[in-house]
């Protein structure tokens, strides 16, 4: 299986396998992370589906691109967010990679 670097806990890059099975506490989990994601790329998220944290990149099949930008919106409304860009990255086996961007002011998590 093709492979990138491993997922690092730190910065505005998420790794997801897929999408699915996503009830409503998931969503908001994935919410607060997205938003954690963002404040580290300074407004800026990347989020590759398809790609397993330890950077096997396992693909998307087609059926599912529509659903998971269905998803990826609805996340992304959560905290004020919204996707700017859609790519599908690989020939033979491809992931999703989603660029968000952030429409909440990242100065002012940091106000007291």
């Amino acid at each position: 299986m093709p492979r990138i670097c491993k997922e690092n806990d730190l910065g505005p890059i998420e790794y997801k396998r897929e999408l699915k099975n996503m009830i409503e506490s998931k969503i908001k989990k994935y919410a607060t992370q997205m938003k954690f994601r963002l404040i580290e790329g300074g407004g800026t998220a990347y989020y590759l589906i398809g790609v397993k944290d330890d950077g096997e990149i396992i693909g998307v099949t087609n059926i599912y691109h529509k659903l998971y930008c269905k998803l990826m919106n609805k996340i992304c409304k959560q905290i004020n967010s919204k996707i700017t860009k859609v790519e599908f990255i690989g020939e033979d086996i491809q992931y999703m990679k989603f660029t968000i961007e952030s429409r909440f002011n990242i100065s002012d998590i940091y106000k007291f």
